[in-house]
């Protein structure tokens, strides 16, 4: 449970906070510096900034930005978790110049915000520092190698001061150079509600994911009791991908 809490509050961007939750942030992947010339862009907007995603390159150009290159991003599709979040697949049309670092900027954002430089805790260094990425060379071609399917490995009940954090935990094995994304569909199999988020992986356990919400939002609510389905399909930095695996039936609690 630790490694999950620690793993969303490595990812807030924005400091300011309410109760025991805080009020808004911004994440984005890769969570690396390093990107190649095809790699995407995710952002997710979190509480007041949630309403920022669909938004994107209407009231807040989103681009990337070196010290010679300006280059804009296109929105290859959106999603909405269940509980407080959005999230913008980004890519970007121009060629990336090699060995240039690139940091990812939004015009507009509302205040505290500081300008249109996005930040990230780097907890290595224990500081806040500007998201950007410094470019590879060529294009990662290569999609995920699957060793083995995901399973269910844990479920997680717990119960905070602001709401419960409940979870299921998939452990798998996919070998590539990149950082991955996991494109999870869950459908209730009560009420065939079906919801699809991009998700990543444990902060320090590449081989595991969590799909479900912690205390403040999450991609996916469950209901007690509830018989669920989930599917995933594993993509990396550039979104070359394993395409769909079997799907897997399992119960909350």
């Amino acid at each position: 449970m630790k490694q999950i809490f620690l793993f969303f509050i490595l990812l807030l961007v924005t400091q300011s906070s309410f109760a025991d939750c805080l009020s808004q942030s911004l994440w984005a992947f890769p969570k690396g510096d390093k990107i190649y010339q095809n790699s995407w862009i995710v952002l997710e907007g979190y509480g007041r900034l949630e309403a920022i995603i669909p938004e994107l390159n209407k009231e807040y150009p989103v681009f990337l930005e070196s010290a010679t290159h300006k280059v804009p991003l296109t929105i290859k599709e959106t999603h909405k978790g269940q509980m407080s979040i959005k999230q913008a697949i980004l890519q970007h049309n121009e060629k990336l110049i090699v060995g240039e670092k690139y940091f990812l900027k939004i015009e507009n954002l509302p205040k505290p915000n500081r300008g249109n430089e996005l930040e990230r805790y780097n907890y290595e260094d224990s500081k806040s520092e500007p998201i950007a990425w410094t470019v590879l060379e060529g294009n990662d071609t290569e999609m995920p190698k699957l060793i083995k399917k995901p399973t269910l490995v844990d479920k997680q009940y717990i119960q905070y001061g602001c709401g419960p954090e409940e979870f299921a935990v998939f452990e798998f094995e996919v070998e590539d150079e990149s950082e991955l994304l996991i494109e999870t569909e869950l459908v209730d199999l009560t009420t065939d509600e079906k919801t699809s988020y991009f998700l990543t992986t444990f902060y320090r356990e590449s081989n595991k994911v969590s799909v479900g919400h912690g205390m403040c939002s999450g991609a996916f609510k469950y209901l007690s009791d509830g018989n669920y389905q989930v599917r995933f399909k594993f993509y990396d930095a550039s979104g070359n991908t394993t395409g769909w695996l079997p799907p897997m039936i399992y119960n909350i609690p």
